[in-house]
């Protein structure tokens, strides 16, 4: 894509010196199509695995505070330069994960009782 921004740029006039903008049109078109999906499963999946066993093993929060942070940075790296640009549009299927998070909301208070009453003294 960068072999071809030479022709596809076109002129910008600020402060009376001509310069140079590339188009993103041709080079959006050869990036792969943007899926959410995966990566609303990857968070919810994280969420599960701490909020799930927060008591057995505390330092989880820890963990997924890093692996958070690592994977915003991979994210910013995939939506910049592997996929092509979102479309802004409203999504008639986010409940679902509403439902699932509350679900496992509800079952990592379950858990971590259970944990508690069954180890401790």
């Amino acid at each position: 894509c960068s072999s071809d921004l030479k022709k596809n740029t076109k002129p910008l006039e600020s402060a009376g010196s001509p310069q140079l903008i590339p188009t993103t049109t041709n080079c959006d078109s050869q990036l792969i199509e943007a899926d959410n999906f995966d990566d609303y499963l990857e968070m919810t999946m994280q969420f599960g695995y701490v909020t799930l066993f927060a008591s057995a093993f505390p330092l989880a929060s820890v963990f997924a505070l890093f692996c958070g942070l690592i994977e915003v940075r991979s994210d910013l790296f995939k939506k910049c330069f592997i996929q092509r640009r979102t479309i802004d549009r409203s999504s008639q299927h986010i409940h679902l994960w509403t439902g699932v998070l509350k679900t496992f909301a509800f079952m990592s208070v379950v858990t971590n009782t259970l944990l508690f009453t069954f180890t401790s003294r």
